[in-house]
C-alpha cells in the first residue's frame, strides 16, 4: 500500500461511499469498481498501513479532490435552485454535529463500556455541487460551534451566499460575513434584537405574507 495507491482508494471512498471499508477493499482486490486501485494485500495489511498514518491525512486527501472538483465541475445539482445561484458565487449551508449518536458505531469501541465523548464535526455543504465541500473535526464534544464556522467563511470564495440555523443568527457572525465579502439567510435568533427601520416590500406568498425589512441589530 503506497501513498499514491492509498489515495486513490480514499477517492474511491468519497466517490462511493461504501458500507463498509471492508467491503470497498473486496471490490478493489476483485476489480469490481475501476475507481479503486488494484492491490494484492490483504484487508489487515491495509488497516496496518492506515494505522500508522495522521488524520490530517485523509483529511488532506479529502479536501484537495473536493477542491478540485469543484473548481472544475459546474453546479449541477438542485436545478430548482439556479436562478438564485446564478446571483452568487455559491450557495452554502452550515450545519454542525455531535458524534455522540456514531460513536459505538466504530468497531474500536464496540466492547468499551465507558463514556466515550468523540468529539464534533462542521460541514459546509454546496448546493449547487451537491456535496460536502469542508469538514471539520474538533476532538472536544462540547467545541463552541461558532469560531469553527467563522474560521471555515475563509475557504469561500468572495460573494457566497450562506445559509445557517438559529445558532449563526448573531451580530458577530453576520460582521464575519461581511469582512469575508459573503451573504447569510440566517434563522432568526431571538437573542439578537432587531429594531425596524424600514420596510422594503411586501407580498403575499403561499398563502402567507411576506414582508422584507431593514433592520438593525
Amino acid at each position: 500500500w503506497t501513498l499514491e495507491a492509498l489515495i486513490r482508494f480514499w477517492t474511491a471512498v468519497v466517490l462511493r461511499a461504501p458500507t463498509a471499508l471492508s467491503q470497498a477493499l473486496a471490490d478493489s482486490l476483485e476489480g469490481r469498481d475501476p475507481t479503486y486501485p488494484r492491490v494484492e494485500a490483504s484487508p489487515e495489511a491495509f488497516f496496518q498501513r492506515c494505522r500508522n498514518l495522521r488524520p490530517a491525512f485523509f483529511a488532506e486527501v479529502f479536501q484537495r479532490f473536493t477542491d478540485r472538483l469543484v473548481a472544475r465541475v459546474p453546479p449541477r445539482y438542485a436545478a430548482e435552485m439556479a436562478p438564485v445561484r446564478e446571483r452568487f458565487a455559491a450557495i452554502v449551508i452550515f450545519d454542525g454535529s455531535g458524534l455522540t449518536a456514531i460513536a459505538h458505531r466504530l468497531k474500536l469501541l464496540w466492547n468499551e463500556r465507558a463514556v466515550v465523548l468523540p468529539g464534533c464535526m462542521l460541514a459546509v455543504y454546496d448546493v449547487g455541487q451537491g456535496l460536502c465541500r469542508h469538514l471539520s473535526f474538533s476532538a472536544h464534544a462540547a467545541a463552541n460551534e461558532l469560531p469553527r464556522a467563522t474560521a471555515a467563511l475563509a475557504t469561500l470564495p468572495r460573494d457566497t451566499l450562506v445559509l445557517g440555523d438559529r445558532l449563526y443568527g448573531t451580530a458577530a457572525f453576520f460582521a464575519a460575513l461581511t469582512a469575508h465579502q459573503c451573504w447569510g439567510v440566517i434563522r432568526r435568533n431571538r437573542v439578537l434584537h432587531l429594531r425596524k427601520l424600514e420596510r422594503l416590500r411586501k407580498r403575499r406568498l403561499q398563502g402567507g405574507l411576506l414582508e422584507d425589512w431593514r433592520v438593525s441589530a
